[in-house]
């Protein structure tokens, strides 16, 4: 999903979470009707200051609009340090790996 796509997508459910029209969030935000709907359809990427109009009107923090599914969820600490021991895992085999080969290479003479 793109960007635009994104802030469409959580502008439109956020909208209608809070029973709200199109035209009453142009009011709430002095942008028109036309503009709101632009950027719910991704014709329209609003600035950033009508980013922060927008997410006050919906009672929300700008950066919320940004965030796709994948960041809403929550943070998993379990799998967090399973794939950090993974990765250090590989690293500490890699490195035996070089460590290894060095010695089989090295030459007192």
């Amino acid at each position: 999903m793109t960007i635009s796509e994104t802030v469409s997508s959580n502008i439109k459910l956020r909208r209608k979470e809070l029973k709200i029209s199109q035209s009453m969030l142009a009011e709430k935000t002095d942008l028109s009707p036309g503009m709101i709907a632009g950027i719910e359809i991704c014709k329209v990427m609003p600035s950033m200051e009508s980013l922060g109009k927008i997410a006050s009107a919906l009672k929300m923090k700008p950066y919320q609009l940004l965030m796709d599914e994948e960041d809403k969820k929550p943070f998993n600490r379990l799998q967090f340090c399973q794939e950090i021991g993974y990765i250090l895992e590989e690293e500490f085999i890699r490195m035996e790996t070089a460590v290894r080969e060095r010695i089989r290479n090295f030459d007192c003479e």
